[in-house]
């Protein structure tokens, strides 16, 4: 889909959603999901993959986030604006087993 989320943060009973979980679903004959879900002024990207089809998900996931290293810095406008690349916060906010589900109350 190329629908964006909502641009501005939601509130339920007075609480602001701090983010989506991207999650979709594998279905039979479809070995990987990627879903990408904005909200916000971020961008959430989550994988859902079968063991049959990818074996090291997190390696999946490590490949993607050093390429799109690679595609922010050759994007980046030439010069000292460069340097705010160095400040990237990216992070691997979760590691999840299939078999102990990782839960945070």
């Amino acid at each position: 889909s190329n629908v964006p989320g909502p641009a501005v943060p939601l509130y339920a009973a007075g609480a602001r959603m701090t983010g989506y979980w991207p999650l979709s679903i594998v279905e039979h004959g479809v070995g990987l999901n990627i879903t990408l879900m904005s909200y916000a002024g971020t961008l959430g990207v989550g994988f859902t993959a079968a063991r049959c089809a990818v074996a090291d998900p997190q390696e999946l996931a490590a490949a993607i986030l050093s390429e799109y290293d690679d595609l922010r810095r050759l994007a980046a406008p030439p010069g000292p604006l460069a340097s705010v690349a160095r400040g990237d916060k990216r992070r691997l906010v979760s590691q999840v087993s299939p078999r102990t589900p990782d839960r945070r109350d």
